[in-house]
């Protein structure tokens, strides 16, 4: 079967995306659902316009591996706290999440903090059981498995669900914030 072709977004040009041909993967495929929901704009928005305050800023931030898994990390303890606003103040206000036990997507931090209501009421913890991570200017890209622990239907019951998770972090005022999240069930695990 011949690999799918996607459009690489090469520049933007008065709004509009100017793209060329390439086969590619699942990684062109998530840039271009994320430019069908307005992210690459309003990431661009978030570019200093001026270097005339008190502290100079850079216009590409930049992130390392180990810092994009101490992400996940604290999106994990969060998750522990059971509190929806704890989870919430990872995600910038504008992000979007494709959740793994409803459908999506969901966009903004109130939609988002409804699901976390919800699925925290399950304690939910995730072990990474493998990752890709790609940085660069502005980005970081955390991609791979984990295995969700939570409640089962029967007291004192805990079930593993294993699933497939993309996070997408950016800057938003200094700080790296989750931007996109993805995750679905394994479907070689699914019956």
């Amino acid at each position: 079967m011949p690999q799918p072709v996607f459009r690489t977004i090469i520049r933007r040009k008065r709004g509009a995306a100017v793209m060329r041909g390439s086969t590619c993967g699942f990684f062109v495929a998530s840039l271009a659902v994320l430019g069908t929901l307005g992210w690459p704009a309003t990431l661009a928005a978030r570019k200093p316009v001026s270097h005339h305050s008190a502290s100079h800023h850079s216009e590409c931030e930049t992130i390392t591996k180990a810092q994009v898994i101490d992400l996940f990390e604290q999106w994990n303890k969060a998750l522990m706290t059971k509190r929806a606003d704890t989870v919430g103040a990872l995600y910038a206000p504008d992000a979007t999440l494709l959740p793994t036990i409803q459908n999506g997507p969901l966009i903004g931090s109130e939609a988002i903090g409804q699901y976390f209501t919800d699925f925290l009421k399950k304690s939910p913890q995730a072990e990474v059981t493998a990752r890709a991570i790609r940085t660069g200017c502005n980005i970081a890209y955390d991609i791979g498995l984990y295995t969700f622990t939570i409640d089962g239907d029967q007291p004192s019951a805990r079930a593993k669900v294993k699933a497939r998770f993309t996070f997408i972090y950016a800057p938003v005022h200094g700080k790296w914030l989750i931007m996109h999240q993805h995750s679905s069930v394994d479907p070689a695990t699914s019956d």
